[in-house]
């Protein structure tokens, strides 16, 4: 009773329901002693408002509350907030340090004030979040809400049922036997990628008088994986040319980028309205209030009339696109705005991850010459032995799936980097992990970051680019690295949940990084240390990753 009084809804009509009974029973009381029934509300909210911190703060996360019996660090909110604001170490490094430092059968407490989230520690742990009882948990509604304005309703922000139905029915757009039938397509555009980048360098070159057989240059790799990366998505998605590689200057590209490539002032903007309430954020006389609204408004647009089109095709028999869109509409199982939804979610899912893979392997091969020529005499190798490579999807396919390095380094870039270091979810109805009682309403951390780095699950060498454990000693890849279960390695997560393109990312990534390693030489061109992992949601480089590019004679 107590726990259920004492929040901020019924603080506030305990302190209203007493200011009245102070006022009408004992009126000389309030008069002596107030002077003014405005002053004698104030005081009576602001003792009643005192008492809920102090038992919100003190009492209950240490005398009452379920989760106390966790171990838990000291200082974790001071030091989540000095490392935020005034280090350069990401959220992911901070938790690593305390699970060094607590011992723990598989959960932390964090404290936040009055909060305490459960961070997930051990794979055994996590094969019950992930599998067992994956639907008791779900992502916070103020999140989902956010998300669901900026990617729609789709596979990442659906929950239960409808997660389950969308699921069921998508399934069959992303089987691996839809994959290699994009490989062609993929090849090709990462041949453009290649040509557009020498292109740069080649401009540069000529500015600098430098011979035509010696191209080099600098570019920000993130910034050209980006346009490279909406311009598959968009053709392996709904089969539109977006043309961004180019520079195209269209509504599509310029709202997306609005969104999915978001300035200082947007990234703030998202940040606020994922953790704290969306609703909140849009009473505050902000001009990005509007950039987003009408920014959303013409991307939702653009998508809505895209799948019409494509579904007035389909009907006119006028459609061959094998596009994931087309797909869900031949299902028969999606509205018009459901698919709108689902684009919006590939978008998103499809271009930014992947994009930021790219970019952390070319940081890591930058800074490693000699496993960047392993990978590049491997690839080099493998395609001189394949002729009309650009034309069969099958020779496509089995040449690049079968480079035990090739899938090393991918592996690898993948469990160093994952797309989205630490997600939330929230327990949406009384259950237990471990066999503790786990209270509904109860915030899990769960951190690829953390839990692909953790020296207990890979050894001394977790935080080592080394794309040899992805292969055996007779040379034959392998799919673990060596890990001991499916739960220490999570960058795409478990169960229900996993992520379902996990396929096609792999894919675009072997296109990419072939065409890429067997044109050009590169190394970092700026410090090392100005290489920091950030972003709001993803791990994105804070100061991009430039590098200096040599194009390799064909």
């Amino acid at each position: 009773m107590a726990t259920s009084i004492l929040t901020l809804r019924g603080a506030t009509l305990v302190s209203g329901l007493e200011s009245v009974l102070i006022f009408k029973s004992f009126p000389d009381f309030a008069e002596t002693y107030f002077q003014s029934l405005s002053k004698l509300v104030l005081s009576v909210f602001a003792f009643n408002y005192a008492l809920l911190f102090l038992y919100s703060a003190v009492i209950y996360p240490d005398f009452v509350s379920p989760l106390r019996h966790f171990p838990r660090p000291k200082r974790w909110l001071s030091r989540m907030i000095y490392t935020r604001l005034f280090t350069k170490r990401t959220q992911g490094q901070l938790l690593q340090e305390l699970i060094q430092q607590v011992p723990n059968d598989g959960i932390l407490a964090l404290r936040e004030l009055t909060d305490i989230r459960l961070l997930v520690t051990k794979p055994s742990v996590l094969a019950e979040l992930f599998v067992h009882q994956s639907y008791d948990f779900e992502k916070p509604p103020n999140m989902r809400k956010f998300l669901g304005k900026l990617i729609g309703n789709g596979l990442i922000t659906a929950e239960g049922d409808s997660h389950k139905f969308m699921k069921k029915n998508s399934q069959n757009a992303f089987s691996f036997r839809r994959v290699r039938e994009l490989y062609p397509m993929m090849w090709d555009h990462s041949l453009d990628f290649t040509e557009a980048l020498r292109s740069t360098i080649k401009q540069q070159s000529d500015e600098n008088n430098v011979d035509e057989k010696h191209l080099t240059g600098k570019v920000e790799i993130l910034g050209w994986a980006s346009r490279i990366t909406l311009d598959i998505i968009g053709v392996a998605g709904f089969g539109l040319k977006l043309n961004a590689l180019e520079g195209a200057d269209n509504a599509f590209v310029r709202s997306y980028k609005t969104l999915f490539s978001p300035s200082k002032e947007m990234l703030l903007f998202f940040a606020l309205s994922a953790w704290f309430s969306a609703g909140l954020v849009r009473m505050i006389p902000w001009r990005m209030n509007k950039v987003f609204e009408d920014t959303e408004n013409t991307l939702s647009e653009a998508c809505l009339r895209l799948v019409r089109s494509k579904r007035q095709a389909i009907q006119n028999k006028e459609d061959g696109h094998i596009d994931i869109v087309s797909l869900l509409i031949k299902s028969g199982h999606f509205t018009d705005e459901s698919l709108c939804d689902q684009l919006l979610t590939l978008l998103a899912a499809g271009q930014d991850t992947t994009a930021l893979s790219l970019t952390w392997a070319t940081y890591l091969l930058a800074i490693d010459p000699a496993r960047q020529t392993r990978l590049r005499r491997e690839v080099q190798e493998a395609l001189a032995s394949v002729s009309d490579l650009e034309k069969d999807e099958q020779h496509i396919s089995n040449t690049l799936e079968r480079l035990p390095y090739l899938g090393g380094v991918i592996s690898e870039t993948l469990r160093l980097y994952p797309a989205v270091p630490v997600t939330i979810r929230v327990a949406c109805r009384d259950t237990s992990l471990d066999g503790k009682p786990i209270p509904k309403g109860t915030e899990m951390l769960i951190s690829p970051y953390l839990v692909n780095r953790s020296p207990d699950l890979w050894g001394a060498d977790a935080e080592e680019f080394r794309p040899e454990r992805w292969i055996e000693k007779d040379g034959r890849p392998n799919n673990t690295g060596g890990a001991g279960s499916n739960y220490e390695f999570i960058t795409f997560l478990h169960g229900p949940r996993v992520c379902i393109g996990q396929g096609f990312a792999r894919a675009e990534l072997r296109c990419l990084l072939a065409a890429f390693v067997t044109r050009f030489e590169w190394s970092l061109a700026m410090d090392e240390r100005d290489v920091i992992p950030g972003g709001t949601i993803t791990l994105s480089p804070m100061r991009g990753i430039h590098v200096q590019l040599k194009a390799i004679d064909e």
